[in-house]
């Protein structure tokens, strides 16, 4: 999946297999933000990679240590809308940067059809589910279960396991 960009950046690109990006079916999520209940996994890019530049950006950084703090769902209207801009505002900054780091992909939509090209193109990062994002922000930070060398993503044959 090499590319021309690849030959233009000034450090070496990675393809991160993506058979171990999961989609949560059925998660429940506390009114504080925990997950209750994880879900039904869906592994919807299993034969997929993503080609990517390996380095997060201080504004990746930055962008998760405010999420860490989460959208205050308490208190006045006023304070809850200061929070939802705050992570409107950071998530865009994640799906920016994300989109500057991932070169390539041959990755495909739930409905089976290839995504538009990624690569500093936010609006395509923005589509994406919730999980698919976290993953790409993982990927470029070098923490995938594939990236650490112990992919867990269950063989077909021996899981019930939901497969896509």
């Amino acid at each position: 999946m090499s590319t021309d960009t690849e030959r233009k950046s000034k450090i070496p690109t990675v393809t991160v297999p993506s058979d171990d990006c999961a989609i949560y079916i059925g998660r429940v999520v506390s009114d504080d933000g925990e997950i209750t209940e994880d879900g039904e996994p869906y592994y919807v890019h299993q034969g997929e990679s993503v080609e990517l530049l390996p380095v997060p950006s201080v504004a990746v950084s930055l962008a998760m240590a405010r999420l860490a703090g989460g959208a205050s769902q308490n208190g006045s209207r006023e304070a809850r809308q200061r929070g939802f801009k705050m992570l409107e505002e950071n998530l865009t900054t994640l799906c920016d940067e994300i989109a500057s780091r991932v070169v390539s992909w041959n990755w495909k939509g739930l409905d089976g059809k290839a995504l538009p090209a990624p690569h500093n193109k936010p609006a395509v990062i923005k589509a994406l589910s919730n999980d698919e994002l976290l993953y790409l922000l993982n990927a470029v930070r070098g923490d995938t279960p594939d990236q650490r060398g112990n992919a867990s993503t269950p063989s077909p044959d021996s899981s019930s396991t939901a497969r896509a």
